[in-house]
C-alpha cells in the first residue's frame, strides 16, 4: 500500500510541474496581428470589392523581458484573388524589415535584424501590405515565422494573427 501511495504521490507532483511549467511557457505567448491603416483598429477580416484595394500593417507583440534581435518571416496569399504591394516597410518602425522580397507568385518574405534589438514589452510593426482585389473568392492570409528571437536558442515566435480576405 505505501508502494502504491508513493507512486501516485510522485505522479501528481510530476503532473504538477508538467502543468506550472506549461502555464509559465503560455504566459509569454506573443501573437501578431493587422491593423487597417484607414482607421488604425485591429482586424481579423476585409471584405474588398473588385478593384478596390487597402492597406493592412502587420504588427508583433515582443514579450515582457525579451529581446527581438532577428525575424524572418513568410506571408501566403492567394494570387488570383489578390495582388499585395509590399514595397515599403511599416512607417516609423522601431525594427523595420531589412529584406522583403517576393520570393514567387502569392509569397512574400519578410526579414530583419539588429544586433541591439528590441526590449519587450512591445509592440513592433514590421511590414504594411497595400491589397488589390483582382478576382472573387475568399482566403486567409498564412503568416509563418520561422524565426523571432533574440538567437538560435531563444525564440519566441508569435502566434498567427488571423486575416481573412473576401472579395466579391
Amino acid at each position: 500500500m505505501t508502494k502504491f501511495l508513493s507512486k501516485r504521490i510522485t505522479s501528481s507532483f510530476i503532473l504538477i510541474c508538467i502543468l506550472l511549467l506549461w502555464n509559465i511557457n503560455t504566459s509569454i505567448a506573443n501573437q501578431a496581428y493587422w491593423i487597417d491603416l484607414s482607421d488604425g483598429s485591429e482586424i481579423t477580416q476585409m471584405k474588398l470589392s473588385i478593384g478596390e484595394s487597402k492597406t493592412v500593417r502587420m504588427v508583433t507583440e515582443i514579450p515582457d523581458g525579451k529581446v527581438l534581435k532577428a525575424y524572418s518571416l513568410t506571408i501566403v496569399f492567394d494570387d488570383s484573388i489578390v495582388s499585395v504591394n509590399t514595397s515599403v516597410s511599416s512607417s516609423g518602425s522601431a525594427f523595420p524589415p531589412v529584406n522583403i522580397n517576393k520570393a514567387a507568385e502569392g509569397i512574400i518574405v519578410v526579414n530583419g535584424f539588429d544586433t541591439n534589438g528590441i526590449l519587450g514589452p512591445r509592440d513592433v510593426s514590421f511590414v504594411d501590405l497595400t491589397i488589390e482585389a483582382n478576382g472573387e473568392g475568399s482566403f486567409e492570409f498564412d503568416v509563418n515565422f520561422s524565426a523571432f528571437g533574440s538567437n538560435s536558442k531563444d525564440q519566441f515566435k508569435p502566434s498567427q494573427g488571423t486575416l481573412e480576405i473576401f472579395v466579391e
